[in-house]
């Protein structure tokens, strides 16, 4: 009998050992802790809201040059709330409670405008901007010098503009228009912006009979200004403001949406000497007038340059319902700002005699100009003219229609019945009958309509589609036309195997990559062929986009050879998103190029000369929008690449290949017999763009983007706790023997 010790860890086992489950008590903590994070209590609150801050007033007319503003203090702010409790009263008294000075909404209903917290929804849009936009170099580019001077610069920004799909957020902004209409103290601490006032010769200024207001709403945590600016107090409206600066808001509405200084007829007198006879206007004079500086545009800029100067990190916004809607765009307009206006009259006239600068070449649905309004407004409309109408009637010569950037509109005269009136114009009507029953936002008609894959019909029903023998998953490389930023958009290619074989097989082996070599070169060196990294090198709009030259050094190429044969044109070009061979303009020379039709209905002009061999069947609407606003020279070449990035191939392997050819073939001739049941439809051939996987053969770089750090982390992490829990099941009877030793007998 022997006896033998054994199963005794050596030091160096028990250290591996000991470290092993170390580091498994260490990551159960980690994750114990990371899954029970501590907040972290923040020392001011972080809450995103807009409240009044400033109120500025400006004369105008004699008293042009005074500018005044008044901080929002406790004491002010008392007493603001206390005249409006009492003009409340009175109003309601004066309309037997039917009108109001803030909304009667139960939800926005407060006896305290003046501290009202306004919630604003945003988010980052890129926005073509001139880069020297100032209020000195714009005064001077609005001299004849300065036009004359040359073309701005112009790049693009990132900038932080308002969420006009949110529904609160656009009632929140027409509050705001709402609240420049309210009065305020005629005493407290103003500021003199100008030199000091005279109060004898002042008596009446402002809101009292000769002025432009505006209202400074910031948003500290954001770092957000909104300027709101008064609009017309248009006499006979209850509800519409006060009436005091009623003769002043005329003169400024017939020079600025007037054709000719609201000479309408013999009867009117015009506002400014630049009519010279009938249809006959003096422009450069007319240009002069709306720019003086005892006019509201000029107001409105002194406004806007002073708060800058408060405010000189902020992203400002304008808002204004009316008149002050239309000046608040004017400044927009000026200064590159975002905008939301509410029933403004059309100022695009007003804006083309101002010589304000438009950015070039920008498509109307990226404006960040919005003018929010409704089919019942006629001064919205630009319908408020004629001898009859109210407006003419009242004094006003609104004969402008036109609107720059967006206009929002909601069909009230359809959705509601309503009838075209000027009462509707109130911007009250507008908050507590529109904005607040309405469940969504108006939509912009550039933004609805202005997308050319629009024009595309789903429903319109083609020849049924052959089976499909094989799936390219492809990433497309672009540059964004206001950043010039690379953007990438992912479609899902159909092919058509049983048709055409040997053009599918080509296009279906180059989107994998081939291996060649070149003839008459070294046998040993071996080119990757595919068409990954390959550009388009045509884009017509509204037709096709080319590419697909692999091997731009060595000539045509394909994995049949140079070229080769058209197989059939049994395919058509009967619509939107097929995929076709482009050959050298002659029969049977197909190589590696295709096309991409992107006509919105068909190319037929193809038929008979191009081979179609598949069809897009995911992102072919936004593929159709993409290169509408890609930059290309005369010739159609894109300016910046437009690139393959990656193309993954998928066979289908058709066990009854055959039997699912000849129904296909039963199908297409039903169809040509007149049997529509077996047509379908682009929404029937859509399918869902693929999303790539680890498995797919693609570049390392998409492996690894696939994979996140935390992901990475997690699996670290698991092994970890594996190792640890090996660590201690193998160590366990040294832990848990209290000798620490087994014996063996034999």
């Amino acid at each position: 009998m022997s006896i033998k010790r054994q199963g005794i860890p050596s030091g160096r086992q028990r250290m591996i050992q000991g470290g092993i489950v170390l580091l498994g008590i260490i990551s159960i903590i980690y994750l114990f802790y990371e899954s029970h994070e501590v907040p972290i209590v923040a020392t001011e609150s972080t809450e995103s809201y807009f409240v009044l801050d400033q109120i500025h007033r400006h004369g105008t007319g004699k008293y042009y040059q005074h500018h005044q503003t008044l901080e929002m203090t406790p004491e002010i702010v008392a007493e603001a709330n206390l005249l409006y409790q009492m003009q409340e009263a009175h109003l309601k008294r004066e309309t037997n409670e039917q009108q109001s000075l803030w909304s009667t909404n139960p939800r926005y209903r407060t006896q305290h405008p003046f501290t009202y917290k306004f919630q604003i929804d945003k988010h980052n849009k890129m926005v073509p901007r001139m880069n020297r936009r100032d209020p000195e170099y714009m005064e001077y580019l609005a001299t004849d010098m300065g036009r004359e001077s040359g073309t701005p610069e112009w790049s693009n920004e990132l900038v932080t503009v308002p969420d006009v799909s949110d529904k609160d957020s656009v009632i929140s902004l027409a509050l705001m228009s709402s609240n420049a209409y309210v009065g305020i103290p005629h005493t407290g601490d103003w500021r003199n912006v100008t030199h000091p006032w005279d109060h004898k010769e002042t008596e009446g200024f402002g809101w009292d009979g000769e002025g432009l207001r505006g209202h400074v709403f910031y948003n500290k945590h954001d770092d957000i200004v909104v300027i709101s600016i008064k609009g017309t107090s248009a006499q006979g409206i209850p509800g519409a403001g006060d009436d005091e600066t009623t003769a002043n808001d005329k003169l400024n509405d017939n020079l600025l949406f007037s054709c000719c200084c609201a000479r309408v007829s013999y009867l009117w007198n015009t506002v400014c000497d630049c009519y010279v006879k009938s249809n006959t206007c003096d422009e450069s004079c007319l240009e002069k007038e709306i720019r003086r500086r005892d006019r509201y545009y000029q107001a409105v800029i002194d406004i806007y340059t002073d708060v800058l100067k408060k405010y000189p990190t902020a992203t400002v916004w304008m808002t204004g319902h009316s008149l002050g809607g239309a000046l608040a765009a004017l400044v927009g307009r000026t200064f590159g700002l975002p905008v939301v206006t509410f029933e403004a009259p059309g100022e695009l006239l007003a804006a083309r005699r101002l010589h304000l600068p438009f950015p070039p070449g920008l498509p109307q649905y990226l404006d960040t100009v919005w003018h929010f309004g409704h089919t019942a407004d006629p001064i919205y409309l630009g319908t408020c003219n004629g001898a009859s109408s109210s407006c003419s009637i009242a004094g006003y010569a609104m004969e402008t229609s036109c609107h720059s950037g967006q206009v929002c509109v909601y069909d009230v005269a359809k959705d509601k019945g309503w009838h075209v009136n000027m009462l509707n114009h109130r911007i009250h009507t507008v908050i507590d009958q529109i904005l607040t029953v309405y469940n969504e936002t108006a939509p912009s008609p550039a933004e609805v309509a202005q997308k050319p894959s629009d024009k595309i019909d789903l429903t319109k029903l083609y020849e049924p589609n052959p089976p499909v023998t094989h799936r390219v998953y492809m990433t497309l490389e672009y540059h964004d036309p206001l950043t010039d930023e690379p953007m990438r958009h992912n479609i899902n290619i159909d092919l058509y195997g049983t048709v055409v074989p040997l053009t599918v097989k080509n296009f279906a082996f180059l989107s994998k990559g081939v291996k060649a070599r070149v003839a008459g070169q070294d046998p040993n060196e071996i080119h990757v062929i595919t068409y990954r990294e390959t550009q388009f090198t045509k884009i017509v709009v509204d037709s096709f986009m080319q590419g697909g030259i692999v091997a731009p050094k060595y000539g045509a190429f394909s994995i049949h050879g140079g070229s080769w044969d058209d197989e059939n044109f049994d395919l058509k070009h009967d619509r939107p998103g097929r995929i076709t061979m482009a050959n050298k303009g002659e029969p049977n020379t197909n190589n590696s190029e295709f096309m991409f039709i992107t006509d919105t209905d068909a190319a037929t002009q193809f038929d008979g000369k191009n081979v179609v061999f598949g069809q897009i069947s995911a992102g072919l609407k936004e593929l159709i929008d993409i290169i509408q606003y890609v930059k290309k020279d005369t010739d159609g070449k894109p300016l910046k690449p437009f690139k393959i990035l990656y193309a993954v191939p998928e066979e289908y392997r058709l066990g009854n290949q055959k039997d699912i050819h000849e129904k296909y073939l039963e199908d297409l001739a039903a169809f040509r017999a007149g049997d529509s049941s077996k047509g379908v439809t682009l929404a029937d051939s859509m399918t869902t763009v693929k999303v790539y996987k680890a498995k797919d053969p693609v570049p390392d770089k998409i492996l690894y983007d696939s994979y996140s750090s935390s992901a990475f982390k997690n699996i670290f992490i698991v092994i970890v706790v594996i190792a640890a829990c090996f660590g201690l099941y193998t160590y366990k009877d040294t832990i848990l023997r209290k000798n620490n030793k087994i014996v063996s007998l034999r």
